[in-house]
This record gives structure tokens, sequence and C-alpha cells, in this order.
């Protein structure tokens, strides 16, 4: 990994519980910041213990509320509506041996492809139960193992049916990262951006990192091209610094992540 273009180097059961990881869209000449959404409850899958990680995506800030009228008691606005719940919505049982080559392999389950390096045609991409695949909705795996051994923890692959996150269980301590795709929205400015991990991404990999014990953990985002890029935490500095670059991809080449599993 060099000082100038970091993001070149690679990077994890228990009991399911639900933490937040980002997708959706920003609007295509900047990069807002957003601050997460409320703590989701647990997964109805299975209970767990300890708190769920929430992470945003690259999404419009939320709309400004009206000024207060005058000459009356105005009542408060509503509450937001509770996050959808979390569902495992395919099984992965397969183990790898590298966390890389385990997050490709999990995408091309999720895109409906064959396993890098088997010829055969395409299948059928993976939805949830309302139909809904990756290039509308997120989905989502916990990467965790070590050695020569990764999988997806508690060998699901998880959606919320919603364009901007997605939830997966809780991190153990051999916790590696997350694999989450951004669905294809907008134009090519708008698709660059969504290639690139969002502020409440990097938030979430923070708090992996608190608490799996992994200092460095990786986001490997599946862009709206089709392409799994890896992202670590110990260049997020960098990532952050690169502003409206985004828009024109600039840093990304050699973060492209093609192992098999």
């Amino acid at each position: 990994m060099s000082s100038d273009e970091p993001g070149n180097s690679g990077i994890s059961g228990l009991t399911p519980e639900d933490m937040e990881l980002i997708g959706g869209a920003a609007p295509t000449s900047t990069r807002t910041p957003r601050t997460p959404p409320p703590f989701l409850p647990p997964p109805t899958m299975g209970p767990g213990p300890g708190p769920a990680i929430p992470v945003t995506g690259h999404l419009p800030p939320p709309p400004v509320s009206p000024p207060p009228q005058t000459g009356g008691s105005v009542p408060p606005p509503p509450p937001p509506p509770p996050a959808p719940p979390s569902r495992k919505v395919a099984n992965y049982t397969k183990h790898c041996t590298s966390a890389s080559g385990t997050a490709v392999d999990i995408a091309h389950v999720i895109m409906g492809l064959p396993p890098v390096g088997v010829s055969g045609p395409p299948g059928a991409p993976l939805t949830d139960p309302e139909g809904s695949n990756w290039s509308s909705v997120e989905f989502g795996a916990l990467i965790y193992g070590s050695g020569t051994s990764f999988g997806a923890y508690d060998d699901g692959i998880y959606s919320n049916n919603e364009p901007g996150f997605a939830t997966v269980p809780a991190p153990p301590s051999t916790a590696q990262g997350i694999l989450h795709n951004h669905p294809k929205r907008g134009g090519p400015v708008q698709q660059n951006i969504d290639k690139y991990p969002s502020d409440g991404d990097w938030l979430g990999l923070e708090q992996l990192a608190t608490e799996s014990g992994n200092p460095n953990p990786s986001f490997w985002i599946l862009g709206p091209d089709g392409i799994v890029r890896e992202f670590k935490l110990s260049d997020e500095s960098f990532w952050k610094g690169i502003g409206d670059g985004m828009q024109t991809g600039q840093g990304l080449s050699g973060t492209e992540r093609s192992q098999s599993c």
C-alpha cells in the first residue's frame, strides 16, 4: 500500500444482532454528512446481547421542518417510522482462504454470477422477500474468520428491503469487516460517488473496530458497476480527503478485489 493511494491491502459463530450499514446516494455535487439513524431492534432470526451499530449512506439530508406557527400551540412533529426488520435472505456456508475472497464470492451470489474462475452463464440475482435485487436495495454480510478460513458470520446474507442500508449481526472478536452493495442510481457522477464508503460507513467501521477488537477492519463495497472494492479503516482520512474527487473516481485504482474463494 502506497502513502498516496491507500486501500490496497486485504482484510471476518455466535448470536446475531443488528448492526446497520450504509448504501444509498448523496447529491451528485457534494458528499453530505448525515447523522446515523437510531439503533435498530434485534433481528427476528435470533436473540443476542450487545448494541447495534448504526451506519448510513450517501443519502441527501432530511427535509427541513417549517418554522413554528405563531398565535397558538403547535403539535410536535410525528416520530420517524421504525426501520424495517433485518432478515436473513440467503444462507452462505462456504469458507474461503481469505477475507477478500469471501467478500468477492458473496458479491457474486448477490449478483447471481458464478464464482470467480468458474465458467457458466449468470443466474438470477439474489432477491429479498419483496422481490428486490441488488440494483435497487442493499444486501450485506459480516465477514469473519482467521488464518485461512473466512466466511459469513451466522452463515447469512441480510437485507432490509431498503435502498439506503442493510443490517447484519453484531460483530464477533474475529470480525474482519463488512461486504455490502450500493444500488445503482443517478448518472455517471452519482454512480462514481457510490463506489466509495459514505461518512456513515466510516462511523460504522470505527464502531466495528471498537466492538470486535480488530483495529483495522475493512468495508468491501460492491459498487453499482458490479466491482468489489476494499477500503481499510486505517485509510479513512485519505478517502475522506478526496471530497469532490469522488465524482471522477479519484484514487480507486488498486482497490478492486477479484480473489477467488
